[in-house]
């Protein structure tokens, strides 16, 4: 019975050691003005940061193995310079971050971006499946996804989000005034928080969903124009102003429902 116990002791110090290795890495921002992820397929969480350098935090990113050690993993074409699994490579102004470990595909990275510097993820890759997650981000976002869920947490924009499938939520903080900002969705629902002091020129659309809000928006007539009536609920595409205007908001859904929320 002891040597059982022992055992299953073992087996879960050795899966926790796997499951918890984490490790750190900077990388020099200079001049950079944008982050683009492409061929990345591991977990990926986004926060700002003061400091100048680009910091990322992995976890899950498994060692490698024994017979391994010495050799170079060769993976998509993409050759790992960080030690976790990752290829940073920086071209004129902007950086480029790809996977360059099959091991990276399982591991969840947090990168802290310096502000300022606006941020591209094409997450279109069909075995690209977590969740993306910003928080705390006042820096510019250009996003396509595929699958994943996509959650903005305390942001500013300018956002130009893309994605087919996965429900999309986002909380502004205030909306950047800079240029516009484009949500849309195909099979999703997109769940939108704006502060009631927000000056923008709406426009909501869905085509099998339905338009939800509880901000006091001037709306313009629906573009059907039918019987000059206000859209109040179901599928529709509409316009209006709030706070008398300001910048673009437009959100769109096809087989989703749009909420817009105070």
């Amino acid at each position: 019975m002891k040597t059982i116990k022992t055992l299953i002791i073992i087996a879960v110090y050795v899966l926790t050691v796997n499951i918890s290795y984490s490790q750190d890495f900077e990388f020099a921002v200079d001049n950079a003005k944008k982050i683009v992820f492409d061929d990345f397929l591991g977990g990926l969480i986004l926060e700002n940061h003061d400091g100048s350098k680009l910091r990322i935090k992995s976890v899950g990113y498994s060692k490698v193995s024994e017979k391994a050690k010495g050799l170079r993993e060769i993976y998509g074409g993409h050759v790992d310079n960080t030690g976790i699994g990752l290829s940073i490579n920086k071209t004129d102004n902007s950086i480029r971050i790809s996977g360059a470990s099959k091991r990276s595909e399982d591991a969840t990275y947090t990168f802290y971006v310096p502000k300022n510097v606006s941020v591209k993820i094409d997450y279109t890759s069909p075995f690209a499946n977590d969740d993306i997650v910003i928080s705390d981000f006042s820096s510019e976002l250009e996003i396509k996804t595929l699958n994943p869920g996509i959650k903005l947490n305390n942001i500013t924009g300018p956002v130009t989000l893309h994605a087919i499938n996965g429900e999309i939520k986002a909380v502004f903080t205030s909306l950047s005034q800079e240029s516009p900002t484009t949500i849309t969705t195909i099979n999703g629902d997109l769940d939108i928080t704006i502060p009631t002091d927000t000056k923008a020129d709406i426009e909501l659309r869905t085509i099998n969903g339905g338009l939800y809000t509880n901000h006091d928006i001037d709306f313009r007539k629906e573009k059907s124009g039918n019987n000059n009536m206000k859209l109040i609920g179901g599928g529709g595409d509409i316009e209006g102003t709030l706070n008398g205007g300001g910048v673009e908001l437009n959100l769109n859904s096809v087989n989703g429902s749009v909420y817009l929320r105070k």
